[in-house]
């Protein structure tokens, strides 16, 4: 292809864009219609319910007795105490997943959740809601469904609306959620956090129960005097461990930046829907003009 040739191709397919432009895009009715999206797009957004991002920043705290053992290097603490924040992090988001922490929220929640009758005061009683595929196959493969809503639901909601982001440097953790209702939502997300570790801490706190029985146990049958030492200092750290958790005080987490909204809501986005509902009217009206000029020859 010579130059002469590149040259008239590039002539014809401006011509025809400007055809294009003028006969489709640049006419009354798609001025018109593009106008139309202003109000459109105004009411939309004074419709739409504006939702914030809420979050906070909590960092794993180490509340243990220190009892590392004397044959440890120095290497493998700085490499202990990366894992244990680690794991600090993981069982603590288990714990706020779990539904034992679902459970302990449920008398203070569940109202203020999920009932929509003011008149409801029994958290036994809120309705569950079935949309039409759920109670279509009920009926026909046979089963009942559900009438009213539990912790299991409310453990399903932190499980959908809860976000948890590990900063695997320093071990901190973002809890973050999106609402439109700012006051409860920050109030939910700190009772969340502070419940979930309250859970873990109880939990612990069994395991060390049973721990201590179980190496009392052995202790009275064991002969070895390196064995009863080991038993022994393990069952003064098990005591220790339930001195330093039966109390108000933060197991797994100290909070950084407890629950906070940010001063300007995520959505709706003003210039996306203005500028997504202006070029959607323009394709209607392109198109509408298409289909004038060329029905005839469509059908």
């Amino acid at each position: 292809m010579d130059i002469k040739q590149a040259k008239t191709i590039i002539i014809r397919i401006l011509q025809e864009f400007k055809i294009i432009l003028l006969e489709y895009i640049l006419t009354k009715k798609v001025l018109w219609l593009a106008l139309a999206s202003l109000p459109f797009s105004l009411y939309f957004i004074s419709t739409a319910v504006p939702n914030f991002y809420v979050s906070a920043v909590i960092l794993p705290i180490d509340t243990e007795p220190q009892t590392a053992s004397k044959m440890e290097t120095l290497a493998s603490v700085f490499t202990s105490g990366a894992k244990e924040g680690g794991q600090k992090n993981a069982k603590f988001i288990s714990s706020a997943k779990s539904s034992d922490t679902a459970k302990a929220l449920w008398d203070k929640w569940a109202l203020r959740l999920f009932n929509a009758d003011p008149k409801n005061k029994d958290v036994d009683k809120i309705p569950q809601r079935h949309s039409i595929v759920q109670r279509t196959t009920a009926w026909l493969v046979g089963y009942d469904l559900p009438e009213y809503l539990t912790y299991l639901d409310l453990q399903s909601y932190i499980r959908s609306a809860i976000r948890f982001t590990i900063d695997f440097q320093a071990f901190e953790i973002n809890v973050r959620m999106y609402s439109s209702n700012v006051d409860l939502t920050i109030e939910f997300l700190d009772d969340v956090i502070m419940v979930a570790d309250s859970v873990a801490k109880k939990q612990q706190i069994i395991k060390s129960d049973v721990l201590i029985k179980t190496l009392k146990r052995d202790l009275t049958n064991a002969k070895n005097s390196s064995i009863i030492s080991i038993f022994s200092e393990k069952i003064n750290n098990e005591y220790y461990k339930i001195a330093t958790l039966d109390n108000d005080l933060p197991y797994y987490i100290t909070y950084i930046d407890r629950p906070r909204s940010s001063p300007y809501p995520i959505s709706p986005n003003v210039l996306a829907i203005i500028f997504s509902n202006l070029i959607l009217f323009i394709f209607i009206g392109v198109a509408m003009n298409f289909w004038k000029k060329n029905k005839d020859d469509i059908w």
